[in-house]
């Protein structure tokens, strides 16, 4: 019935119902004398609650019993104190437990201790109240806490703790003894320099009192008030010692009086201004040192204030001088004083306080003139402030050494006078830690190293010593240049870090190298230059001189003549030599843009070696050399551009005819180098040979062997530029050699071999498959002749052609004869062959059309206008039969394409 009464969630009822020891249900009664919410204590462990919350002892939670009342103390939220009544029932349930928490009537601290209150207030002693017998703190102001230890000097840190938690070293000790006293007698006890040596701070010493409260009779609390007085015991210990100083003191000065008695005249002799004056001031004597010094005679000067007839000026003193006087019996210090014709002194002096006749203590007054040496400190000062300031924000090095010598006067080591920062970083010291240490202690190998002797050197001979050296650290080099100059104290040692000047005067000397290379390199390719346009323009020459001889020579033979049908042939041979010349300018061109394309396939290289050694047999015996060739025992599979090859073996080939006389040999070998798993190629001749001077420009553009006037070898100097360029391409190398002239050259190529077998099929040899077929040709171009031989050529092949002698009626014939494939030459009158592409790709009729463009220009941008102005393909002028067929056939190709894939496809082909 009793657990059914406290379900009912009232304000009077104050307790904890818990299950499990944790938290399940709490009256409001409950929270409002703990001053906590609902949310903070449910479902929490009820010990957790007692223990932690409220900071009720452990020892006292454990003594909750169901039997038994407790009455004790808990704290509220707020850290108030509340005197409580704790009981505990059992619930409905076996686990439950019910926790009632009644607050003692009229318990609260503050409606009972309305004085002491006013004192936790006021905060201007500790305050605290400790519970009997258990000395747990109930209460205390901030003033107390500031006296604690760190680790208790919060509110939170100690409420509800015993002085034996919260106070190091209480048991045992003086202060337990006290707490005990009054628990024992009931009596308040006061205490004056209590001294407690537990606190972590050291030995403190306390004023305060400890007084009894009691409650019907029984002492309930102990309330206690305290100050710390520590730092004054320990002044006034200071000013007991002081005292006894100046008693002893005070006996020394008493001896010195009757010793100043006794030599009083000899003072007279003193250049040194000294007087005598009692404690109100008054002169009382006055030497002749003083006279010379200030221009008052002794006369005038005796029965003045000293301080008024000087005008005593006293530099940063702020106590009266006589207090002090009368306090420590001396004073010493700098002031001001003003001459009899008014000039100002800066004065050194010595007061002391001396006994004189019948007991009286009077003022000696020693003054020395230190105005000029007070002028000059000041100019020093201020030079040395500018000097360490600049040193000291300074990034370069500056240290002072004074010489150490031994015992026998050698000079052994330096000792460290000053260091600014950057120069101590260096030592791992700070600057301070450095001065007075010899270097040897800091840098133990220094008298074996040059720096010591030139240290040395500049002390012995005052010549300023320079220096610059590379420090090596961290794989790091740095450069420092340094200065050594004798000064008056040892030597002052300057030192700029100049890596950067280093690495600038490196880079510059690199600079210079690179241009002087870059110079002769530029000599070179100018002499190259000229030497080119002097080949070119001869190569030019001859074959343009035979063709017009050629033509001059068909106008008036009979066309049917022998002379006719020679003339037929030197004309063609000259435009093939043309041709060939021009295609080897456009072939560097683009090896040096990137612009090759190679058709890799897997070939092999014995039976391509073959085919083009057998293409030269009939050139090599027309000239009488011998063409000898040695291939591998087995087959040499490569990756590779057949044709590309082709033109690198015969270049080398043909390089090697025109450089070798009649009865002359070239030797081409095939191997393999199975160590570095590649394939060699060796063209070997016993011809002209080659410079050594020309060997390492060999393969440059325009480089030849032949300079003679004749030029009987012709060529531009190009072949092996372009063997270099479609070596490299292929992922090979080529090198040259030569013993000199008259001694033959060699040529060796290296190409990857491949790693593995790719095809098992064996390489077959392919053959043309010459399908005739019949197209529809349109021929656009302004130039007659021109015009009148494509369509020749093609009518030749079996195709029917028209032709147009402009854009306009190009357009025109298209519509009326619907061509398969259009030859339109770009640079037309009026409208250009771009505009024609254009317009045939807008026309649905005729937008199927293969468009050919026809340009004595085929460079990569060239050949990127004409794509995108609609044309499928881009020829270079001259044409010849061939390279018609190429096209005819790419066409054939292009149509099929379109019909299988129902799609026009772009087919870009560079003719060469």
């Amino acid at each position: 019935m009793l657990a059914e009464v406290f379900t009912i969630d009232t304000k009077d009822n104050s307790y904890l119902i818990s299950s499990a020891s944790k938290v399940t249900q709490i009256g409001s009664g409950f929270l409002e004398l703990t001053e906590y919410s609902k949310d903070e204590l449910e479902s929490k462990d009820i010990s957790e609650v007692f223990t932690g919350l409220l900071r009720l002892s452990k020892k006292k939670f454990e003594q909750i019993d169901i039997k038994d009342n407790i009455e004790c103390y808990i704290f509220t939220k707020s850290f108030e104190v509340r005197e409580v009544i704790i009981s505990v029932l059992s619930g409905r349930e076996s686990n439950n437990l019910i926790y009632t928490v009644i607050e003692k009537p009229n318990s609260r601290l503050d409606d009972k201790l309305i004085f002491e209150e006013q004192l936790f207030k006021d905060n201007i002693v500790g305050c605290s109240i400790y519970s009997v017998p258990d000395l747990i703190l109930l209460k205390s102001n901030e003033k107390y806490l500031e006296f604690m230890d760190q680790s208790y000097n919060t509110i939170e840190k100690c409420i509800g703790l015993s002085l034996w938690e919260s106070v190091p070293g209480y048991m045992g000790s003086n202060s337990e003894q006290l707490f005990l006293t009054i628990m024992k007698t009931g009596m308040p006890q006061y205490y004056n320099e209590f001294k407690y040596d537990h606190y972590e701070r050291g030995i403190t010493y306390w004023d305060g009192s400890v007084v009894p409260i009691f409650s019907n009779g029984n002492l309930k609390y102990i309330y206690q008030t305290c100050t710390e007085i520590t730092e004054k015991v320990a002044t006034r210990n200071q000013i007991e010692e002081q005292i006894k100083i100046i008693e002893s003191q005070n006996i020394k000065l008493n001896q010195q009086n009757e010793l100043f008695k006794r030599h009083l005249k000899l003072l007279d002799l003193s250049t040194e201004a000294i007087f005598a004056w009692d404690l109100n001031g008054a002169i009382t004597y006055w030497n002749k040192g003083a006279e010379m010094m200030y221009g008052f005679s002794h006369k005038e000067a005796v029965g003045c204030v000293s301080h008024e007839l000087l005008k005593t000026v006293h530099f940063g003193i702020t106590d009266n001088i006589i207090s002090m006087l009368e306090r420590d019996g001396y004073w010493n210090g700098i002031v001001e004083h003003t001459t009899k014709d008014g000039r100002k002194l800066i004065i050194e002096t010595r007061h002391q306080v001396i006994l004189a006749d019948r007991g009286k203590h009077i003022v000696l007054e020693t003054n020395h003139d230190v105005t000029e040496r007070k002028r000059v400190e000041e100019k020093v000062r201020e030079s040395e402030e500018r000097f360490r300031a600049v040193q000291e924000n300074s990034l370069d090095r500056f240290t002072i050494l004074k010489p150490f010598y031994n015992y026998q006067g050698e000079l052994v080591d330096f000792t460290y006078v000053y260091q600014n920062v950057q120069a101590a970083i260096t030592t791992g010291h700070k600057p301070e830690e450095l001065v007075g240490l010899r270097m040897t202690e800091v840098w133990p190998t220094f008298p074996q190293t040059r720096f010591f002797t030139m240290y040395k050197e500049a002390v012995e001979t005052g010549q300023v010593m320079e220096f610059e050296e590379c420090y090596h650290a961290d794989g790091i080099d740095d450069w420092f240049r340094a200065t050594v100059t004798h000064i008056p104290e040892g030597i002052a040692i300057a030192t700029q870090i100049i890596t950067e000047r280093k690495k600038a005067e490196a880079a510059l000397r690199e600079s210079e190298k690179n241009a002087h290379e870059l110079i002769a390199k530029l000599e070179k390719a100018d002499h190259y230059k000229n030497q080119f346009i002097s080949s070119l323009s001869h190569e030019l020459r001859n074959p343009l001189a035979s063709m017009m001889m050629s033509l001059s020579l068909l106008k008036l033979a009979a066309p049917d003549s022998e002379q006719a049908s020679q003339a037929k042939e030197i004309f063609e041979r000259q435009t093939i030599q043309l041709s060939r010349l021009v295609d080897d300018l456009l072939e560097v061109t683009r090896i040096s843009q990137n612009m090759i394309k190679l058709k890799i396939e897997q070939i092999e290289l014995n039976n391509l070696i073959l085919k083009t050694v057998k293409d030269f047999i009939p050139m090599y015996a027309e000239k009488g050399v011998n063409l000898e060739w040695n291939i591998f025992c087995e087959p040499i599979f490569l990756q590779a551009d057949p044709a590309r090859l082709t033109q690198v073996i015969g270049n080398l080939l043909h390089n090697a005819l025109k450089f070798t006389g009649k009865d002359g040999k070239t030797q081409v070998n095939v191997f393999k180098d199975e160590k570095s798993n590649k394939a060699v190629i060796t063209v070997k001749d016993n011809g002209l040979g080659i410079k050594p001077e020309q060997l390492p420009d060999l393969f440059q553009p325009f480089i030849q062997a032949d300079t003679s006037l004749d030029r009987s070898s012709g060529g531009l100097g190009l072949g092996l530029a372009i063997v270099k360029g479609m070596v490299e391409l292929h992922g090979g190398n080529v090198i040259g050699h030569s013993d000199g002239l008259g001694k033959g050259s060699e040529f060796v190529i290296s190409l990857p071999l491949l790693t593995k077998q790719e095809s098992k099929n064996e390489i077959k040899d392919h053959t043309e498959n010459n399908v005739k077929f019949f197209r529809r040709i349109l021929v656009i171009d302004d130039i007659e002749d021109v015009a009148e031989i494509i369509c020749s050529l093609l009518r030749f092949l079996g195709h029917e052609v028209i032709s147009a002698p402009n854009g306009i009626k190009g357009l025109s014939a298209a519509k009326d004869f619907k061509p398969d494939v259009v030859f339109c030459d770009i640079g037309l009158p009026g409208m250009n062959g771009y505009e024609v592409a254009r317009n045939i790709r807008l026309d649905n009729q005729l937008k199927g059309i293969y468009l050919i463009a026809l340009s004595g220009y085929a460079q990569p941008e060239d050949l990127k206008k004409s794509m995108e102005a609609g044309f499928n393909c881009h020829l270079a002028k001259p044409l010849d039969l061939e390279k018609l067929k190429e096209m005819l056939n790419l066409e054939m190709a292009y149509s099929k394409r379109s019909e299988l894939n129902n799609q026009n496809s772009t087919i870009s082909i560079a003719s060469k």
